[in-house]
C-alpha cells in the first residue's frame, strides 16, 4: 500500500505545471489574470470539480470553486460580472460561461460551525474532506497542489 500511496503522491506532485495550464485552458486567461491579482492580497485555493476533472482527464467544468484566506473587494476584480450570495455564505460570481463560487474562509460551512480555526487552511483543509479528489486543493500563490 505504501508504495501505491507514494506512486500517488509523486503523480500529483509532477502534474502542477500541467495543471495550471489546464486551469488557464479551461477558465480562460481572464479569469486566470483576476484570480492571479486576488493572490497578490491574499491565499487563494481552487478545489474540487476542476481537479477531479483533471485527473480523471475530463474535459470543461461546471462551476471554478475558490477558497480566500481573508476577505476582499469583488467588485475591484469582478466588476463587470453577476455577484450573488449562495446558499453557503459565500458568493457565485458569473463571468461569461463559468460559475465561479468563492468563499472567505471564515464564511465556509466548516468555520461557521467550529467557530475558528486553530490550523492554516492550506495545511489542514484536506483532511476534512470525506472524497479523494476533495482532499485535493490547489493554491494559486505557491502554484501547488496541496493534500
Amino acid at each position: 500500500m505504501d508504495r501505491k500511496l507514494s506512486d500517488i503522491a509523486k503523480y500529483i506532485d509532477s502534474s502542477n505545471i500541467k495543471f495550471e495550464q489546464y486551469l488557464k485552458d479551461t477558465i480562460g486567461l481572464n479569469i486566470y489574470g483576476i484570480l492571479k491579482s486576488i493572490s497578490l492580497k491574499t491565499g487563494i485555493y481552487i478545489f474540487s470539480g476542476i481537479i477531479r476533472n483533471y485527473f480523471t482527464k475530463q474535459s470543461g467544468v461546471r462551476d471554478l470553486d475558490v477558497v480566500l484566506d481573508s476577505e476582499i473587494d469583488l467588485l475591484n476584480y469582478f466588476n463587470n460580472s453577476k455577484i450573488e450570495r449562495n446558499s453557503f455564505g459565500g458568493y457565485r460570481i458569473y463571468e461569461k460561461d463559468l460559475k465561479i463560487d468563492l468563499w472567505c474562509i471564515k464564511d465556509t460551512w466548516a468555520y461557521k460551525l467550529q467557530k475558528a480555526f486553530d490550523f492554516n487552511l492550506n495545511l489542514n483543509i484536506p483532511t476534512t474532506a470525506f472524497f479523494n479528489f476533495s482532499a485535493i486543493i490547489y493554491s494559486i500563490n505557491k502554484e501547488q497542489f496541496i493534500y
